[in-house]
């Protein structure tokens, strides 16, 4: 049976999500397609911006991507929803106008998880598609995501991300991989003095603004890395981040953690506490039990029919 997705109804949901290419293929290298993460960055970053979405991280591999998001589900606002729908619009070849009675639907749908991922996945495999003259199935299965239980488990899973290169062997530090967002940031500010680049305003950071907390966000990210992945464990960390470095048995278990593959065990829909754990991990039961119950009595009303 397929298993069904948990999205809560919450107005703020945080989410580690990953999506695959079929067969592994490496349809993302920037050495077979050239510049084609870039394009999978710009249309992660316009779906983002006319969804309820907020990306705190991210990182384009050769076969997969990641990303650490928050969807909101504020108060429905008419004026919002339109916009929101235009602009999805001006996207395609043959837009509709807006109709009023879109709102709820429209709303729902700028709102939710799966819609978001499709919008994302379709657009990269249409411009894949386009730009090698192929048709056929871009991705391999749909896209995994498991709930984040609050601040901290975003922040673990956020600097997860950003080392996936480094665990690849591409580079030593997140911030030398051009296509994951610790770099980009370190690039938008070291080329624009003015440039204030979005850097997750969560934990330690929340206290932090502007072009500080992009900085202290890089610095934080390299430096971690350097502790957890590389064993650096003596060296001392920059002055300005000093206080912003976990404590050592808070390092000792995300390491642990990290090494296990706690952030991508994709077998579960959570990630945070046992408690957290196992309460998700309650309700998908229920939902799977519900689901198939539905499908029993479907089943039985299609046979008293025939």
């Amino acid at each position: 049976m397929r298993k069904l997705r948990i999205k809560p109804d919450t107005p703020l949901t945080r989410y580690h999500v990953m999506t695959r290419t079929c067969q592994q293929a490496y349809n993302l290298d920037e050495e077979f397609c050239p510049g084609f993460k870039e394009t999978c960055h710009q249309i992660i970053t316009d779906m983002s911006e006319i969804y309820h979405v907020d990306i705190h991280s991210w990182t384009i591999m050769s076969t997969h991507y990641h990303l650490a998001i928050s969807i909101e589900k504020p108060e429905c606002d008419l004026e919002d929803i339109r916009t929101r729908y235009e602009r999805l619009q001006e996207r395609l070849k043959q837009p509709k106008p807006w109709r009023d009675w879109y709102l709820q639907k429209y709303y729902k749908r700028f709102t939710d998880l799966s819609w978001v991922m499709w919008d994302i996945n379709m657009r990269i495999a249409l411009a894949y598609n386009l730009l090698h003259k192929t048709t056929g199935h871009f991705w391999g299965a749909r896209f995994k995501s498991k709930i984040l239980e609050d601040d901290a488990a975003l922040l673990a899973v956020c600097l997860y991300i950003e080392q996936n290169p480094v665990k690849a062997g591409i580079c030593e530090l997140p911030s030398e991989f051009p296509y994951c967002s610790a770099a980009r940031v370190k690039q938008e500010l070291e080329n624009d003095e003015e440039a204030v680049p979005k850097t997750p305003a969560i934990g330690p950071f929340k206290k932090l603004e502007g072009r500080i907390r992009a900085w202290r966000y890089v610095q934080w990210v390299d430096y971690q890395t350097r502790v957890i992945l590389g064993g650096e464990v003596n060296i001392q960390p920059p002055e300005e981040i000093a206080e912003l470095i976990l404590p050592a048995d808070k390092m000792e278990a995300w390491k642990k953690d990290f090494a296990s593959g706690g952030p991508v065990n994709w077998r579960t829909q959570s990630y945070g506490s046992k408690e957290f754990e196992e309460r998700i991990q309650k309700k998908e039961l229920e939902r799977q039990r519900e689901f198939a119950h539905q499908q029993y009595l479907e089943s039985r009303k299609k046979k008293k029919a025939g």
